[in-house]
């Protein structure tokens, strides 16, 4: 009789409990809504756990199940998923798989191009918040594993407007004769333009003509000459974007924090402009000699 009893009383108990699986965020709000109509008592679980509450619960209680594995499978899901509400996906955010030049890095990323320095500022704040770690990517012409952390923030800088008073992306530096401000973007075939046209010259560059200036000096790209210093060596001033928003000039008086901020991969925040120190242009004339 009371063996009866007991097996009667488990199979109302498992009556009253509800194992639910939802597999994304809209579901989980509708699961946890009906859940609250029905007066039952929500319980997130990872895996199913039905039958260990099934026995730890009285016949009058009504439970919930909620398997939220995928949480943690999708977790880039759920973290965009708040990212977008914390900045109303101003600017855009999306989830992308990040592929190098040459194929060597894959990474699923979140990622965003901001237009103004408001909205740099938004993502990196929000970023902070969640705790992501945050890397800018130009052309990706780098082989190395220097572009963004797996399910992080990543962020192309190629569209944001200057603060410059014309409203361009690359200017002599005012007050100066030879030394050039350049905004994040520009690309190292827009510089050797600006350089033809303003009979200005930077002693080493690169070769390559679609990678962006402020990547070159960033990553400490050697340039060409055996007997010149690198690109990063000639810049004189750098703006930088810290996690808290803060847009910070450092400058080549800052002796030896410079040397670090001159090629700096990132460590110090996000790059918004730099200014480069360049010489006049020099001519060559060629002739060519030979003997009978």
């Amino acid at each position: 009789m009371i063996r009866q009893k007991l097996e009667m009383a488990d199979k109302a108990s498992t009556q009253n409990v509800l194992h639910v699986k939802p597999d994304s965020i809209e579901q989980l709000k509708d699961v946890l809504e009906k859940a609250q109509q029905g007066n039952r008592i929500a319980i997130p679980t990872e895996g199913s756990a039905e039958d260990a509450w099934a026995h730890r619960i009285s016949p009058e209680e009504k439970i919930t199940i909620v398997d939220i594995s995928f949480l943690k499978k999708d977790d880039i899901k759920w973290i965009i998923h708040r990212f977008k509400k914390s900045i109303e996906n101003n600017p855009p955010v999306w989830i992308e798989t990040f592929r190098n030049w040459g194929q060597t890095q894959t990474i699923p990323v979140i990622a965003s191009v901001p237009t103004t320095l408001e909205e740099l500022k938004r993502l990196l704040k929000v970023a902070s918040e969640e705790k992501l770690r945050v890397r800018c990517a130009g052309s990706g012409h780098s082989w190395s594993p220097i572009f963004s952390d797996r399910n992080n923030l990543l962020i192309y800088m190629e569209n944001i407007k200057s603060d410059y008073e014309d409203g361009s992306r690359i200017r002599i530096s005012p007050g100066t004769v030879n030394h050039v401000d350049i905004m994040t973007g520009v690309t190292t075939r827009q510089f050797k333009d600006f350089q033809l046209e303003k009979k200005l010259n930077i002693p080493a560059n690169v070769i390559l003509e679609v990678v962006q200036m402020i990547s070159v000096v960033a990553t400490g790209c050697h340039g060409v000459g055996y007997d010149v210093k690198a690109p990063s060596d000639y810049v004189v001033k750098m703006r930088i974007m810290n996690a808290k928003g803060n847009l910070k000039t450092f400058q080549r008086e800052d002796n030896k924090m410079f040397k670090a901020i001159q090629a700096n991969f990132g460590c110090f925040g996000v790059i918004y402009d730099m200014t480069i120190e360049l010489k006049q242009q020099d001519i060559v004339k060629v002739e060519n000699q030979y003997q009978n």
